[in-house]
């Protein structure tokens, strides 16, 4: 398979697999593990767009952002006579998630651009400076993604969006993204998958 469609492609059928395979099964937390899976695969759709490399590593950065929490929900979905109160499992998920994030990519060795994205993407002002532009896009994905999200539920996100747009700036129309992820959601949702042939291309904002 490496030979044929090479190295990269090969660790993102790998990582897609792996994220919607049984490896994260989580017993009762199994909907709280489908979202953040299906958040990571619209997160990675659009800032891999945003990238301008469709499939790249935002593509990888995304589907990881929430990978260490969907770890730690299948470990405390193992311990059947001794499951953590919710409490105590969201403050591990609060304390923990990015770090186990960071730690899988690195173990991956996915290059240094995936894990600062999952390790900075809430805060890029932390992110190393070689990195940070990637990072920055990576949290506008990761963003849209959640604005897109709650557009499907007909909640229009005011604050998100206006964030976003601050964010994007002249340089991205808000509208034209908010409307991909949006598209991407529903694709994931029915479950068709969500392709590149799609999508507008990137715009500059009017």
């Amino acid at each position: 398979a490496i030979s044929r469609i090479g190295y990269d492609d090969v660790w993102r059928i790998g990582m897609s697999v792996c994220l919607q395979g049984s490896v994260f099964r989580a017993g009762p937390y199994q909907t709280r593990v489908e979202d953040m899976r299906s958040m990571g695969i619209v997160a990675g759709h659009i800032a891999s767009w945003l990238d301008n490399q469709p499939r790249g590593e935002g593509y990888l950065a995304g589907l990881l952002h929430q990978a260490g929490g969907m770890y730690i929900l299948r470990h405390a979905a193992m311990g059947r006579n001794a499951r953590p109160s919710d409490a105590c499992l969201n403050e591990v998920l609060a304390q923990h998630s990015t770090s186990l994030s960071v730690l899988m990519a690195r173990a991956w060795n996915l290059g240094d651009r995936v894990a600062s994205g999952v390790g900075y993407f809430a805060e890029p002002a932390g992110a190393p400076d070689a990195t940070r532009s990637f990072v920055e896009t990576l949290r506008n994905g990761v963003l849209a993604a959640n604005v897109g999200h709650r557009a499907m539920r007909d909640d229009p996100a005011t604050e998100d969006r206006l964030l976003l747009r601050a964010y994007l700036g002249k340089s991205r129309d808000v509208n034209q993204v908010v409307r991909r992820a949006t598209r991407a959601w529903a694709a994931e949702q029915q479950g068709i998958g969500f392709t590149e042939d799609e999508a507008e291309p990137v715009r500059k904002a009017s």
